[in-house]
């Protein structure tokens, strides 16, 4: 067996790096900062604090998030098909831009089911924005 080493990648100008392949890396990571540490994680630091501000209670507020599960869960068939028609790369800048203005709405979801509908809304947006699935034939597939 031959050993194989691994050569640096040399751009001719920032041309390349932006419109070639390379640009994926950045784009995935941003897409996925957005999807995992906006929309998933901050979830425990936010739900008490809305639920101050609303008047709600604590249980009620991560509620919300267990609707965004819920939809996520619904629409992934969906969303399957899509990334199987359009490309990972499409679905998943879809869902970060849906992520930013799900977010923003939720800062003016004043009632309770303005919020739990915002909450639906961000369960897609993390649909989109957080994938990963395998073909027909069962290998995992990348972001095309």
């Amino acid at each position: 067996m031959t050993e194989r080493t691994l050569q640096p990648v040399a751009f001719r100008s920032i041309d390349q790096l932006i419109r070639g392949p390379a640009r994926a890396v950045p784009v995935l990571g941003l897409s996925q900062i957005l999807g995992w540490g906006a929309i998933f994680y901050p979830v425990v630091l936010m739900a008490p604090l809305i639920a101050a501000d609303h008047g709600w209670s604590t249980p009620f507020a991560i509620g919300g998030f267990s609707v965004g599960l819920l939809v996520q869960g619904i629409v992934s068939r969906r969303v399957g098909a899509l990334i199987d028609r359009y490309g990972g790369h499409v679905v998943m800048a879809v869902g970060s831009l849906l992520g930013a203005a799900g977010l923003l709405a939720l800062t003016y979801a004043n009632s309770a089911p303005a919020y739990l509908a915002v909450w639906a809304f961000l369960g897609i947006a993390a649909r989109f924005s957080r994938w990963s699935y395998r073909s027909r034939a069962g290998e995992p597939r990348m972001a095309s």
